[in-house]
Order: C-alpha cells, then sequence, then structure tokens
C-alpha cells in the first residue's frame, strides 16, 4: 500500500468515487491538489482500471493503453491537478476511490 508523506496538509482533503466504463472518463474535476492525489481501484472490480493523461487513453498495453491498476490495488501521485488524469476499463460499472490532498 502507498504511504503519504507525514507532512500536515491545511484545509481538508477532497473524497471521491468514479464509476469506470469502457470510455474514458476524468478521475474528478478537482484541480487543486497540494501533495497529490490517491486512487484506490475498489476490490470488487472484475477487471484493471486503466489510468491516463489523455481522454483517448485506452484499456490495454498498447502504446495508448493506460496504467494498469488492479482491483484493490492504490496508487499515489504527486500531481497539482488531478483533471488532467483520465481512467477506462474494458467492463463497465467499475468503481475508484481517490483522495486529494
Amino acid at each position: 500500500m502507498p504511504s503519504i508523506d507525514k507532512e500536515s496538509v491545511q484545509g481538508k482533503p477532497i473524497i471521491g468515487h468514479t464509476v469506470v466504463g469502457t470510455t474514458a472518463v476524468k478521475v474528478c474535476q478537482h484541480k487543486g491538489a497540494i501533495k497529490g492525489i490517491l486512487i484506490k481501484a475498489g476490490s470488487e472490480n472484475t477487471v484493471d482500471v486503466f489510468l491516463g493523461t489523455r481522454p483517448s487513453v485506452l484499456a490495454d498495453n498498447s502504446e495508448t493503453g493506460g496504467f494498469p491498476i488492479p482491483p484493490g490495488a492504490a496508487l499515489e501521485l504527486p500531481i497539482e491537478d488531478p483533471s488532467l488524469l483520465y481512467v477506462v476499463a474494458t467492463e463497465e460499472s467499475q468503481d475508484i476511490a481517490w483522495v486529494i490532498m
């Protein structure tokens, strides 16, 4: 499981879920992150969710495919604008939870 630095962040974290299907969607609409974003694929997911930086990201291992996040796995990214991230899967109704800090 990824670890977050123990430095405190002013303000409340922003927490949410995104339903992922076969068409790429933004992870979230929030632009302001101080430390980054933690993304966790739902443990009930039946397939990997693929993360990318373009709305054309594919749910595969091709050149335009995304970074796979298996069911139950988490990924921490030090990014200031989480709204630049997209997710897609090979099946509908997959879930990701996210925390912006």
